[in-house]
């Protein structure tokens, strides 16, 4: 029926990356009929959305021989990532006092 709206939902699973600029663009056909003799009605194209990459086989260990509170010890983070990147962010939200002002990587 002409100016009603329609909407559907479906499941769907995202790339790992997001398509090069060109191809991050959904695109929907309005029909009237099917198969061969299907006339196009309207057309649209609508801009896809960036990923956010993820990181792979996330571990997060502690190693260090000091256990304790407020004792220093050591971490080990290790992450396949999934895209390349050149700078790693790490942030302990919770303890506030938390701090990598010592911290190394190798």
């Amino acid at each position: 029926q002409a100016q009603e709206d329609l909407m559907f939902s479906f499941t769907t699973r995202n790339p790992e990356t997001t398509p090069a600029f060109m191809d991050n663009y959904w695109h929907i056909q309005h029909l009237r009929g099917t198969g061969d003799s299907a006339v196009i009605r309207s057309t649209h194209a609508h801009q896809g959305w960036s990923m956010n990459s993820q990181l792979a086989n996330v571990q997060i260990d502690l190693v260090g021989d000091l256990l304790a509170a407020g004792s220093n010890s050591d971490i080990e983070i290790s992450f396949t990532p999934v895209t390349a990147a050149d700078t790693l962010q790490i942030e302990a939200r919770l303890p506030v006092e938390f701090d990598f002002a010592s911290s190394t990587a190798p």
